[in-house]
């Protein structure tokens, strides 16, 4: 594929399919009864633009799936469904948690099967799971929590920061694919970007953050248990969606929209890139003794 070919799928595609398809809703929202006005185009976007740079990269994913790519695709695809019907309707609070707790043990089993079965004792397995499972709980409520209080763009940035954090440390870390997936995913948070504007706007949070959680947990288990991503790294690019948290800080709190929104961006830039910066000195001895002569 030439480099032409890898930048329009890896960019110019995904942000294309997300800004349609969440314009299109919000077209069509406000022509419908309801108060959602296309609220749905969010998961429907980035789950669409997702799939699409995933299929001109590596080809549309087989069903079943035979790796992990392959399968974080189709659960991108689920998480943009349950995204769908958590925007257009509205269910108990109750029954909406226990889907995605399904959601999420459905997502640890699948991509983390080969490590139960013959990686891991009985009581690693548990721990990891149970672990696993209520950091990826923890995490679509972070999500969810900041699209809802940073409307529009305030959501967007700092997650496609950390989307190419993760691009760049999976590359970093012997993970090209999966690094080249997770830029696929902040292509199409650009292409969201491009649709909602540079202004506060509407909240993204019902839909938006099912898929980005999807793509970003689903890659960053594979390129930490299957790739050589450093164990620093991955916990930094955990902890990176939850520093915008730092304008709740008393003083910050009372200054202007910009202001908050530049101390977010420095905060998950200095996260992330912390991040990169332990994956390139870990990947520095593999580099050299590949390079050597």
């Amino acid at each position: 594929m030439t480099i032409f070919l890898t930048l329009a799928w890896n960019l110019l595609v995904p942000s294309a399919v997300s800004a349609a398809s969440i314009a299109l809703a919000r077209r069509v929202g406000r022509s419908l009864p309801g108060g959602n006005r296309g609220r749905w185009g969010v998961s429907a976007g980035l789950a669409l633009g997702y799939l699409a740079g995933h299929a001109g990269l590596l080809g549309m994913p087989g069903f079943p799936a035979v790796g992990a790519k392959e399968w974080v695709a189709w659960l991108a695809l689920g998480a943009g469904a349950i995204g769908l019907i958590e925007a257009t309707w509205t269910p108990p609070r109750w029954s909406t948690w226990a889907v995605r707790g399904l959601f999420v043990a459905g997502l640890l089993g699948i991509l983390l099967r080969s490590k139960v079965e013959r990686g891991w004792t009985g009581a690693e397995a548990a721990g990891w799971l149970a672990g696993l499972w209520l950091a990826g709980m923890a995490s679509w409520w972070n999500l969810e929590a900041q699209a809802e209080r940073l409307t529009g763009p305030g959501w967007v940035v700092p997650v496609g920061l950390v989307a190419a954090g993760w691009g760049v440390v999976q590359a970093l870390s012997g993970g090209a694919s999966f690094g080249q997936l997770d830029g696929v995913l902040a292509a199409a948070l650009l292409g969201a970007l491009a649709a909602v504007g540079l202004r506060p706007g509407p909240s993204l949070s019902k839909g938006g953050p099912a898929v980005v959680l999807t793509v970003l947990a689903g890659l960053g288990l594979a390129g930490y248990f299957y790739s050589e991503v450093p164990a620093s790294s991955s916990v930094l690019l955990a902890l990176a969606p939850w520093t915008p948290w730092v304008d709740r800080i008393g003083f910050l709190r009372r200054r202007s929209y910009w202001t908050r929104a530049s101390v977010r961006f420095l905060a998950v830039i200095v996260t992330a890139g912390a991040a990169v910066f332990l994956a390139e000195v870990a990947a520095s001895p593999r580099l050299e003794v590949i390079n050597a002569p």
